[in-house]
């Protein structure tokens, strides 16, 4: 990435970046570059509670107990996954080690699910 480039990033994009999330590319226009830009896929602290509609204190309250999806901690900064968020939502808001087990048992699923579907199309294409 180029200097020019690095400077057009906010401090947010570049940690994303180093995250390996993708950043939109940023445009000359200011008004086109916040129409164009993509979501973060990691939020912090306030966008988190703004999700889960609660205050930022009761997050961080909910996160030292465990009751929350486990969050990505980079320096300093706390960060969560959107969309760990809208499942753990979804799933009823269980506390986090439940969470992680039925995430765990998805994610089996998921995969036995694709295997069988992979398994029954080559049966089907020989």
């Amino acid at each position: 990435m180029s200097d020019v480039e690095l400077h057009d990033l906010t401090q947010f994009d570049l940690l994303n970046e180093l995250l390996g999330v993708p950043v939109a590319q940023p445009a000359h226009d200011r008004r086109t570059k916040r129409r164009h830009r993509m979501k973060p896929l990691l939020v912090r602290a306030r966008e988190a509670a703004r999700l889960l509609g609660v205050s930022v204190a009761t997050l961080r309250r909910l996160n030292a107990a465990g009751s929350i999806p486990a969050s990505v901690t980079v320096g300093r900064l706390k960060l969560w996954s959107q969309r760990t968020l809208r499942l753990w939502d979804k799933l009823g808001c269980p506390p986090r080690a439940e969470f992680e087990r039925l995430q765990s048992t998805e994610a089996a699923r998921r995969v036995t699910s694709t295997n069988q579907s992979r398994a029954s199309l080559r049966c089907h294409l020989r």
